[in-house]
């Protein structure tokens, strides 16, 4: 058992009555109602044991609750902590993944693009502080826009057709249309020599050029000139063959395209793509959402378990220390089952009759609880202070209970 609301003595006195009592107020509640119920009396030297012995029952529970070992607990907070990194490692990286593939084929030149990308990372953002109501639900719309229209995105480069490619699931563009290929792989291996050539044939020309305009009225001027010409005219020879070859690749690989687009296996190969990326960012964010939402109310409760403990260790302290608390523990427990006694008959209608018999066997309160916390410290007097870790249980002295019938009852 715990005291959820647990902050001092007084919060057991609601907890004396039917169903609420905790474990070790089961004996003395049990002697209160059959002694109601019976009609006999309770010896003092016996109520102020059985007020003992409940008192020794509750610096028990207290003893133990702040002696557990809570490495479990803290254990379970710092993994729910991880649970979140982890869950939100895993978002980002989707997401990240998921934007620089749909980031050419579709976020640069689409309208839709730049709007889904910023609202994400800021909904995101804003759900590590507000995980609930509105800001909530527009998380949750706002991750399935994205992972579905950037996942579409995503599907459409190139990447993943040659992903598909690299793992045999679609059609190579070898095969898709043979002849158009080798004459694109021809003229891309023709392509880095023809450009050399054209850098040479610049910088020959340029060469030619300045050495021109050096020469004034020098025979040798006109066969320098006549060689400027001529490589200038190669020049403009390998300029238009480069050109030719680099259109002719374009028209190349707008034909390859064409074939692709046909293809059915790379439409299959986008489609499930498509769909691998909405089941991952959809997945991912929702993951995120959800564990993050539990990550922090753990981190609470274990912050108030915390206090609560540490409230308890103070109670502890003083009932072992301070007379006074003892005084006022027994004085409680006392008022608590004289109120327990007084419903029991007043049940009954008897309301003036319960008020005299409580009268008759509790007595003078102040007395009595002097006595029974004199009891509880003789019974806690020898103990030394835990060290250990303990478990929740109830004293070992099981008190009896013992009626007096009216006839022999002792009026206090």
């Amino acid at each position: 058992m715990e005291f959820d609301d647990f902050k001092s003595t007084p919060a057991l006195i609601h907890q004396l009555l039917p169903p609420n009592a905790p474990d070790f107020l089961k004996a003395a509640q049990s002697v209160i109602v059959q002694s109601a119920q019976t009609g006999g009396g309770i010896p003092e030297d016996m109520l102020a044991s059985q007020i003992a012995d409940t008192m020794h029952g509750y610096y028990k529970f207290l003893e133990a609750a702040t002696t557990l070992d809570n490495r479990v607990t803290k254990a379970g907070v710092q993994g729910l902590w991880l649970h979140a990194a982890a869950a939100t490692v895993a978002a980002l990286s989707f997401e990240v993944m998921t934007a620089g593939l749909a980031f050419q084929p579709f976020i640069s030149q689409n309208p839709l693009g730049y709007p889904l990308l910023i609202t994400q990372a800021a909904l995101m953002t804003a759900l590590i502080k507000w995980n609930k109501g509105l800001i909530r639900g527009m998380y949750v719309a706002s991750s399935i826009a994205f992972a579905t229209v950037l996942g579409y995105g995503a599907s459409q480069n190139p990447a993943v057709s040659a992903l598909g490619q690299y793992f045999h699931l679609v059609t190579s563009d070898d095969k898709l249309d043979p002849r158009t290929y080798e004459q694109l792989v021809k003229v891309q291996a023709q392509l880095p020599a023809m450009k050399d050539k054209v850098a040479d044939l610049t910088r020959a020309v340029e060469q030619a050029r300045k050495t021109d305009a050096t020469v004034q009225g020098n025979a040798n001027a006109i066969n320098r000139k006549t060689t400027f010409s001529r490589t200038s005219a190669q020049y403009q020879t390998a300029g238009n063959e480069l050109s030719n070859m680099i259109g002719q690749e374009a028209q190349l690989k707008t034909k390859i395209e064409a074939a692709q687009t046909a293809d059915p296996s790379r439409e299959n190969v986008k489609r499930y793509a498509w769909a691998l990326f909405v089941i991952l960012n959809a997945a991912s964010t929702m993951w995120y959402a959800r564990v993050l939402s539990e990550a922090e109310p753990a981190h609470e409760a274990a912050l108030g378990k915390k206090h609560r403990e540490k409230l308890m260790a103070e109670e502890v302290k003083a009932l072992r220390e301070n007379a006074t608390k003892r005084e006022a523990l027994a004085s409680k427990f006392l008022v608590g089952l004289r109120t327990l006694y007084v419903n029991t008959l007043a049940s009954d209608g008897k309301k003036e009759e319960a008020n005299q018999k409580s009268a008759e066997i509790f007595g003078d309160i102040h007395a009595l609880s002097q006595k029974a916390a004199q009891a509880f410290k003789d019974m806690i007097g020898n103990n030394p202070q835990p060290d250990t870790k303990a478990e929740l249980r109830e004293s070992n002295k099981k008190p009896v209970a013992l009626l007096v019938p009216p006839a022999q009852a002792q009026p206090h």
